[in-house]
């Protein structure tokens, strides 16, 4: 069983779980919570995943400093965005391994999922013969 089975049979055995609670909203946000963070662990131990992800472990090992790629007098063989470049350059000035910067990405594109969910996605939608 590969990588991404397990992370869709979790999430789909969550998702079973929540529906199964749908008049306790108590129960379907504690669920939902429960789930979220194991798929979020699932998520953030990826780590040395993907097709290109030599390119990226060798490119944030060899980052110059993050005055440097301010300045703009960095030059690299990789086209990465400004954001990035400067992101990994600081994370990696605080001596951030790459799996680290790759699960504080992972939590940042996250977190706001979450609170969304949380927020917005749980609330019971009424039907006609409930009114």
């Amino acid at each position: 069983m590969n990588y991404f089975s397990i992370l869709i049979l979790v999430a789909l055995g969550f998702a079973v779980i929540e529906m199964l609670f749908d008049r306790h909203t108590k129960a379907q946000n504690q669920i939902f919570t429960l789930s979220f963070i194991s798929v979020s662990f699932l998520v953030c131990i990826k780590y040395y995943f993907g097709p290109d992800i030599s390119q990226y472990v060798e490119y944030y090992e060899t980052l110059a400093p993050i005055k440097d790629i301010i300045n703009g007098s960095y030059e690299n063989k990789w086209n990465f965005e400004f954001g990035y470049n400067l992101f990994s350059a600081f994370l990696n000035h605080l001596n951030i391994s790459y799996w680290g910067m790759t699960c504080i990405i992972s939590i940042l594109y996250l977190t706001p999922i979450y609170i969304n969910g949380i927020t917005h996605g749980l609330k019971r939608v009424e039907t006609d013969a409930q009114r």
